[in-house]
């Protein structure tokens, strides 16, 4: 991990609100269970339809929240990632164009492979 977080660092700010608001969200999207229990609790079988509707307009606005913290979460995953992978792949060649062509012909003919094989995988971990 000491090794990828070099590519990682600039990403500071993201790699924080992108859990925080993603655990917001969770928090928010299990306070409608509750707010569903209150309505039938204490709205519906006492009659008040005031109380269901103030709820059900709470209800509305906390999933709203939840939902915009969902797409703050998501925008700033889909930044690292793609930074992520694009770091690493110009890392990854700029360390094997430092080999020499001694170096190169060790590894025979699979490097060319072994390199498109690598740039694969890496653009595979950002989905």
């Amino acid at each position: 991990m000491k090794i990828l977080w070099k590519y990682l660092k600039s990403y500071k700010i993201q790699l924080i609100i992108g859990p925080l608001f993603k655990l917001t969200e969770a928090i928010l999207e299990l306070f409608l269970p509750f707010f569903m229990a209150k309505i039938i609790d204490e709205g519906v079988l006492k009659g008040d339809l005031d109380y269901v509707l103030r709820t059900g307009m709470l209800m509305f606005f906390t999933a709203t929240i939840g939902v915009l913290c969902a797409l703050v979460c998501q925008y700033s995953a889909s930044i690292v990632s793609q930074g992520f992978g694009t770091k690493l792949r110009n890392g990854l060649f700029s360390h094997i164009s430092q080999f020499s062509n001694e170096e190169l012909d060790l590894f025979g003919t699979a490097f060319p492979s072994c390199f498109s094989c690598n740039n694969y995988r890496i653009c595979h971990c950002r989905f």
